[in-house]
């Protein structure tokens, strides 16, 4: 029987093939000539204004929504001079087209006709369509057309005549049209419009006093209603 350690046994390697591949981990692609230009300064300083002023990229028009408060002065005859503060709100695409919901209110004023002091105050309630577009980078124009319906409030205050008494004040609806064009300075944050209307009241209201079995007109509602305002958005 045999003795002592067996010998070494052979190990098998079976060798494997190897495939060698370049390192791409370091390699480059030549640029492209877009990429060996420099970037446009003047692009980066016009994307940081736009930004800081809130307007959308170029050629970009998505709808959206502002919120505007102004104040308003209309002259209306011998109704008097009446102002007072305006709000709306205005849902539009960048450029083109809107639609505005608006709210004008006049302050109490005493305005005297004839025999009669009047005091008068009230408001306007209108929904507008509206159509802007660009003068230039920083001003657009923007025209409005709408319907709406003025609420006047109107009493005697005091007469000013011996034998004339003041009597009761009425509260009236007058259906009107306005249309009117504003200057939109788009880059001032916020932004700043301001416009010119004209209002067309669709009722012709005057003014009487009873003497004894006699009536007098003694003054009448403007029957074209021209308006200032300026306005902030936000």
């Amino acid at each position: 029987m045999p003795t002592g350690r067996a010998g070494p046994r052979p190990v098998l390697r079976r060798a494997r093939d190897r495939l060698e591949l370049p390192d791409c981990r370091l390699a480059h692609w030549p640029p492209s000539p877009e990429q060996k230009k420099p970037p446009d300064p003047t692009i980066e300083r016009r994307a940081q204004v736009e930004a800081r002023s809130g307007e959308r990229p170029e050629g970009t028009n998505a709808w959206h929504a502002e919120f505007a408060v102004g104040y308003e002065i209309s002259v209306r005859g011998d109704e008097g001079v009446w102002h007072g503060p305006r709000g709306g709100l205005l849902v539009r695409l960048a450029t083109g087209p809107g639609l505005q919901a608006l709210v004008q209110s006049a302050l109490p004023q005493t305005r005297e006709m004839d025999s009669v002091a009047l005091e008068f105050y009230g408001g306007f309630l209108g929904l507008a369509g509206s159509y802007q577009h660009m003068l230039g980078q920083s001003v657009a124009l923007e025209w409005v057309a709408e319907p709406g319906v003025e609420i006047v409030y109107y009493r005697p205050v005091r007469s000013l005549e011996p034998g004339v008494t003041a009597g009761r004040g009425d509260t009236e609806a007058r259906p009107a049209v306005v249309a009117g064009v504003s200057s939109v300075f788009r880059r001032a944050s916020p932004r700043i419009s301001v416009g010119a209307q004209c209002g067309i009241p669709l009722l012709h209201t005057h003014y009487d006093v009873v003497v004894g079995d006699a009536r007098r007109v003694i003054g009448r509602a403007s029957p074209v209603v021209p308006s200032l305002d300026a306005k902030v958005r936000f």
